[in-house]
């Protein structure tokens, strides 16, 4: 507890009005913490008494945790569909009610009733681990960072790293242990899943193995995590199976013990993939997993029954979405997970990682039991997570910085999002501008300064002639000094974004080992709404493996057409460039929001 400040909890909102004349007499010799938790109620009330203790007059520092989940606007879609179809938007389409109470309050009767309009003078600060909805927004959308500091785990901490490295995802090591991909219908059908039984038996194991190695672990809680499904439906019928087994186990160990040391053994066997040194005997484990079972609690979690209290002892714990964000497991040694949707959403599954944590010594007993498709996304979304802490630890800027996304999952949930400014460059893409650079009085100058710097690139330093399927190896590096350089027409760009493919190459540049191409030929240009390159020539460049950069030379003079009525005549010597990115598997797609933070208001 802080000494000397006022701190108000909203465990305790209820009695926060009745002592607002307290506070404002002391808040500014003491100063005044409040913490709510983010749901309609409480934030009306916190509004509220924020007037009365007269905070509009102070300066303050918001802190916005978990600031990518309910702080969001859930109508942006809707009233981004409405605009682009050029009608007023629905009435259910306002702004979300949680957005308002925090950020900006347009709704009718509550005009400037939010938290960051009645403090006048304050810092917002936002914490996520999961930035990927916050960095889709629009550059003038409240709750599009600014910047963003990159908060690095401490000593200790157990992550994507270990869990789900590729060696372990490809050779099924521990501490993955791989279930069948029908687990789910099995369970939900009401039997006994495979998977399950030797999670649970494992579980047993490893405890007893680690409480017998350092006797603190067995007076603290040792847990179980079972994660399944959305449904409630569901939570309850695993945690009946759960408790079956656990019967079966306990009642066993006090009679012959047949049937719970087959399973006992089991699990012996798998922990001696990480434990082989000191492996207790199998009778220690019986007895140790007797005496614990006797407190054991199996519980579920859920919006329901929501209460997430773990006591010293073996806990079973049951549950779905609620056991994401903000839940601390202490000591999880299983995790069984088998939650599963034909397309994920990367922000909600990394929070589904409460296997995640200050782990280390307990690293030689944590398994996670889990389908092969699951452990394979969980690795593509650490990848793609460590890949963007990378960019935005290099410059601080969100400005256009690009989601990895993996095929079948999606960065977020899209209600938060105006689709209409969010790009997505998909394996394969062939970008390129809407025109050549030609309007200004300096093109003819601006292009030969571009072509002699692109010559220098080439074997010679010549441009050409080079064959038609001649493709020179490039550092990546080179290909984006390139687009700084390389003239366009900006009034019409198309899909053509130099910042966002420097970007894309930038969060690329490990999987293509910094490497890249430059494709040159000349070209005579007939039309300016057209790219260059097309059919077998176009396949051949996706077929490349690695970027491309395209760079054609026209200097034929010919007449450009646009349309039917408007003509134009290019009479020097031009480039233009265009982007082809390689068809590979295991290249994700890049998304980004295409407004800037130079850019005035979005219509």
């Amino acid at each position: 507890m802080l000494q000397g400040v006022v701190v108000k909890e909203s465990t305790d909102i209820g009695s926060w009005l009745s002592d607002a004349d307290h506070v404002r007499a002391s808040i500014a010799e003491a100063g005044l913490v409040l913490i709510t938790a983010k749901n309609t109620s409480h934030l009306s009330t916190f509004v509220d008494f924020l007037r009365m203790v007269g905070a509009a007059n102070h300066p303050a520092l918001i802190l916005d945790d978990e600031a990518d989940q309910a702080s969001l606007d859930t109508s942006v879609a809707a009233r981004a569909r409405a605009r682009a179809k050029g009608k007023a938007p629905a009435a259910s389409a306002v702004p979300s009610a949680i957005f308002s109470k925090t950020n900006v309050n347009e709704r009718d009767g509550e005009e400037g009733f939010s938290i960051r309009q009645t403090l006048r003078h304050h810092l917002y600060l936002q914490v996520t681990a999961t930035p990927y909805a916050l960095l889709l927004q629009n550059t003038d959308n409240p709750l599009r960072p600014l910047f963003t500091e990159v908060l690095e785990p401490g000593q200790g901490y157990t992550g994507g790293e270990f869990f789900f490295p590729k060696t372990v995802i490809d050779e099924g090591a521990a501490p993955l242990a791989y279930v069948g991909a029908d687990e789910g219908d099995r369970l939900a059908g009401g039997e006994t899943p495979d998977g399950l039984r030797n999670s649970l038996y494992y579980f047993l194991v490893a405890a007893a193995a680690q409480g017998l190695a350092d006797g603190t672990s067995k007076l603290g809680p040792q847990s179980y995590l079972c994660h399944t499904s959305v449904k409630k439906d569901d939570h309850e019928e695993a945690a009946k199976r759960v408790r079956e087994l656990l019967n079966q186990v306990f009642e066993s160990l006090k009679g012959d013990r047949t049937i719970a040391r087959l399973g006992l053994q089991r699990g012996l066997k798998e922990l001696a993939r990480t434990v082989s040194s000191s492996l207790p005997s199998l009778e220690a484990i019986e007895e140790y997993v007797r005496q614990r079972l006797r407190n054991r609690e199996v519980k579920v979690v859920n919006s329901e029954q929501d209460e997430a209290n773990f006591g010293p002892k073996l806990n079973f714990i049951v549950g779905g979405n609620i056991l994401g964000r903000g839940l601390t497991i202490d000591n999880l040694l299983v995790t069984y997970y088998l939650r599963s949707a034909k397309i994920a959403q990367m922000d909600t599954m990394l929070q589904h990682a409460r296997m995640f944590g200050y782990r280390e010594s307990a690293k030689p007993f944590l398994r996670v039991y889990i389908p092969e498709l699951q452990a394979l996304r969980f690795h593509q979304i650490c990848r793609a997570e460590h890949r963007l802490r990378e960019l935005l630890g290099a410059n601080g800027s969100p400005d256009r910085v690009p989601v990895q996304v993996a095929r079948k999952l999606r960065a977020t949930r899209t209600s938060v999002l105006d689709t209409s400014h969010v790009e997505a460059y998909m394996p394969g893409e062939h970008l390129y501008p809407a025109a050549p650079h030609y309007q200004s009085k300096s093109a003819a100058a601006e292009h030969k300064k571009a072509l002699e710097r692109v010559e220098k690139l080439f074997p010679g330093g010549k441009f050409g002639p080079i064959k038609r399927d001649s493709l020179h190896p490039v550092s990546l590096t080179a290909i984006i000094e390139a687009l700084d350089y390389i003239p366009y027409d900006n009034l019409g760009t198309g899909q053509w974004d130099p910042e966002a493919i420097k970007s894309v190459l930038q969060s690329a540049s490990d999987l293509f080992k910094n490497q890249g191409y430059l494709y040159a030929r000349t070209a005579t240009r007939t039309k300016l709404t057209e790219g260059m390159v097309g059919g077998p020539e176009l396949q051949q460049l996706r077929a490349a493996g690695r970027p491309v950069l395209c760079i054609f030379k026209d200097d034929s003079g010919k007449l450009v057409r646009i349309g039917q009525t408007v003509e134009v005549k290019i009479d020097f010597t031009y480039i233009f460039p265009e982007f082809v990115l390689p068809e590979r598997e295991d290249l994700p797609t890049h998304v980004f929001n295409d407004t800037s933070q130079d850019a005035g208001p979005v219509e």
